[in-house]
């Protein structure tokens, strides 16, 4: 929810400030200076509306004019390399919500997530783009089209949480486990649909081949096995782990059930999305946008009352979240389809059943440093 306030309240400024005010100061001074006089702009018109809206007196003015400076220069540096408003309208509004989630935690909490962002947003400024017409014209094409798949799975999902916050908020009916399985089937729904607009697939019959039929390599079915592994091993080898107390057929009882909630969302991420996030050929720059979707994604999920799973900590359920995105996300590598990603991720929240991954913030870390 904050990340689409952010977007509607904070990221559509860029048609102002980065689309219309910078270039036409750009068409008669250069770059640098028009940067600046964008930000004296851009800090009077926040000034004066924090003093409207009466926040003025609470604002922290200093930090907040640095912040200001520095988003000013990699916003403009992002559409002066690129020429893509999207870039500057999501990574404005990562950046809000970011700082909102973050506002009651330690400082340097928000810091570093600023960081994450700015840093994100410096390596795509400082990409050489191709300067072929019809090989830009493509790659914007395509760019564009992750863009708009993430947009739409995640206001999709946000949209169906709040039916559910509304007409059931205890979770005591048929509709709404109905409507919570919806939620986790959105982003394979939004990528079938993308793919038969798209022309990628000519038919329902003909997506599902391609997602679930394929022949995989015997690696691919290794590597699926070898992530939950991985992952448990490693938190057992740093102390992380209390184990449930629950039996093994609790496991194989639950297992089925993680196809609907979570495995089929594999579709969406791994199989569609990973695969338009055309703006890099280099893994990991991919992998940092993907946990940052993935991450915003399950946000209205874990607004649900009944829905426990998820840290409480936003920062440590995001290391969490960014550790997945890379074993997922290598495992699709060496997968021509999702059916691989889908049961490692099964056997992941599967075995959650019988132990669980505990919210220790310098155990995460070496966690996620390990997988990636």
């Amino acid at each position: 929810m904050l990340f689409f306030k952010a977007l509607l309240f904070g990221g559509v400024e860029e048609i102002g400030w980065r689309y219309f005010f910078q270039p036409t100061l750009e068409e008669r001074i250069p770059y640098f200076s028009a940067t600046l006089i964008t930000f004296l702009a851009w800090s009077s018109w926040h000034l004066l509306y924090f003093y409207i809206d009466g926040s003025l007196a609470v604002i922290q003015l200093f930090p907040f004019l640095v912040g200001l400076l520095i988003n000013c220069f990699i916003l403009s540096a992002l559409y002066h390399k690129t020429q893509n408003l999207w870039l500057c309208v999501i990574t404005h509004a990562c950046i809000n919500s970011l700082s909102q989630i973050l506002v009651n935690e330690e400082v340097w909490l928000s810091i570093v997530s600023k960081i994450l962002i700015i840093s994100l947003a410096i390596w795509i400024a400082r990409k050489k783009y191709v300067t072929v017409k019809e090989e830009m014209s493509k790659f914007i094409s395509k760019q564009s089209v992750a863009i708009w798949y993430a947009l739409t799975a995640l206001l999709a999902t946000f949209l169906v949480g709040q039916v559910i916050l509304f007409f059931f908020p205890d979770r005591s009916s048929l509709g709404a486990s109905l409507l919570f399985i919806l939620m986790n089937l959105i982003p394979m729904i939004v990528a079938a649909v993308f793919s038969l607009v798209l022309r990628e697939v000519n038919s329902l019959g003909e997506f599902f081949k391609k997602v679930f039929l394929q022949k995989e390599s015997s690696l691919s079915w290794i590597l699926a096995f070898f992530i939950p592994v991985i992952y448990y091993g490693i938190s057992i080898l740093l102390m992380n782990v209390r184990f449930t107390g629950n039996s093994l057929l609790a496991f194989f009882l639950y297992f089925p059930w993680t196809l609907l909630y979570g495995g089929l969302e594999e579709v969406g991420w791994r199989w569609f999305l990973q695969d338009h996030l055309s703006f890099s050929k280099h893994f990991i720059p991919k992998m940092m946008v993907l946990s940052i979707v993935w991450f915003l994604w399950h946000i209205p999920i874990y607004q649900l009352p009944w829905i426990t799973a998820g840290s409480s900590n936003y920062l440590i359920f995001y290391l969490m979240i960014l550790g997945n995105t890379f074993l997922f996300g290598a495992l699709k590598e060496y997968s021509k389809g999702a059916v691989p990603c889908i049961l490692a991720h099964m056997l992941i929240d599967s075995l959650a059943v019988l132990m669980l991954v505990q919210s220790s913030l310098p155990q995460i870390i070496l966690l996620v440093i390990s997988k990636s």
